[in-house]
């Protein structure tokens, strides 16, 4: 049975959460004429490497701690609300980089305010600078949103 939360359950639900992100998560304001340069597709990858790593360790720590207190909480519940948040953050970071992937501008944006919360951990700090990076620095990054701003109506 351990093994059934461990690892399976885990993967059936990512699996479910990656078919169900393309449905609803798309952009709608997709650029048919311009081209998503790699670098910025390469940071939508790092985010999602981020998302999955989040996503996996919480649910394997979820479903294999017996005692709470080992974490600081007084009971179970507790756990388990802290545990659905750091889940349902790895959801939303997915989404993240699904927006990203498509070149969206607020994406970046968001992306440019979680990294600077992110730089706080240790473990998010290198995937901060990777991907602020590759999404603000190149030539490639800097003049497609520059064009996109152009063609993007805000009305």
């Amino acid at each position: 049975m351990n093994i059934l939360l461990d690892m399976v359950l885990p993967t059936i639900i990512l699996f479910f959460i990656l078919s169900v992100i393309p449905i609803f998560g798309f952009p709608t304001d997709k650029q048919n004429d311009l081209v998503v340069p790699i670098t910025i597709k390469m940071a939508s990858w790092v985010e999602v490497l981020f998302g999955v790593i989040v996503f996996f360790f919480w649910v394997s720590v979820g479903a294999s701690v017996i005692d709470p207190s080992d974490f600081g909480v007084n009971t179970r519940s507790e756990f388990i609300y802290g545990w659905l948040a750091c889940i349902l953050f790895g959801i939303l970071w997915l989404l993240l980089a699904t927006h990203l992937n498509y070149g969206s501008v607020k994406a970046r944006k968001i992306c440019l305010v979680l990294s600077l919360l992110r730089f706080a951990t240790v473990f998010g700090a290198p995937f901060s600078l990777f991907s602020l990076y590759l999404l603000y620095f190149p030539k490639k990054s800097r003049s497609y949103y520059k064009t996109r701003d152009k063609n993007v109506s805000y009305g």
